[in-house]
């Protein structure tokens, strides 16, 4: 689930120390090193470095020898630039195409999948993952998903008894995807006058209810209209 992707929760600083560095004669590249083939570093508006692979790259498959070439559409924030990260996001790319390929199950037409490589301090090593389809807005899963351990939101919510219900927090997750890798979504206009149209519900209904649903305050949502209004203006 896109949400609980550890972004926020990993516990990374740089030490405040002195350090020198020279910068050598004709320096034009600043990369750490050559780009992982298929791969293309895309800094997020936050500062956190992430890697998107929209390419048909060759990679390792058990049912073709000794390649299968097809378009990954894949995302991740591991340092692909350390060739041992890049080994095992192959790899469990390469697992999950597997498990396609041997169930014979039919993608979607514009999908991404999204892998978060997890390194705890003690333990194995392992990746979350989930992969999103654009054409629908949601994000779904090679493996059955209990709500109730996998939702974030479903400890705040009682009484869901129907799929349906599901749907707004699936598309809630689609979106939150959008957030930690907005390179993977095409925002056009029609998004946001959808968002407007969000917004305007949610003031009209702080207005004339007492049982608000709004996640919002109304300046809060004063200003993302005003920032969509905008955005509108551009498009």
């Amino acid at each position: 689930m896109p949400e609980f992707f550890q972004r926020y929760d990993r516990k990374v600083f740089s030490k405040k120390e002195e350090t020198n560095m020279i910068i050598e004669s004709f320096t034009f590249d600043f990369r750490p090193g050559p780009d992982p083939p298929g791969w293309k570093p895309i800094l997020h508006p936050e500062g956190v470095l992430y890697f998107y692979n929209e390419e048909k790259v060759r990679v390792p498959h058990a049912h073709v020898t000794p390649y299968l070439t097809r378009k990954q559409n894949a995302v991740t924030e591991a340092n692909l630039y350390d060739h041992r990260y890049y080994e095992r996001i192959t790899l469990d790319i390469a697992i999950l195409e597997d498990f396609i390929r041997a169930r014979n199950l039919r993608m979607p037409e514009h999908y991404t999948l999204a892998m978060d490589l997890n390194i705890p301090p003690q333990g194995a090593s392992y990746t979350d993952y989930y992969y999103v389809d654009h054409d629908r807005k949601i994000v779904f899963f090679l493996d059955d998903v209990e709500a109730q351990t996998d939702f974030p939101v479903w400890s705040q919510l009682k009484g869901v008894t129907s799929i349906a219900h599901l749907k707004h927090e699936i598309e809630a997750q689609y979106w939150y995807h959008g957030v930690l890798y907005p390179s993977t979504i095409d925002l056009t206009a029609e998004h946001v006058v959808e968002l407007r149209d969000v917004i305007l519900h949610y003031l009209g209904d702080m207005i004339t209810s007492q049982y608000s649903t709004s996640p919002y305050t109304a300046s809060e949502l004063n200003t993302m209209l005003g920032q969509s209004a905008s955005r509108k203006c551009r498009a």
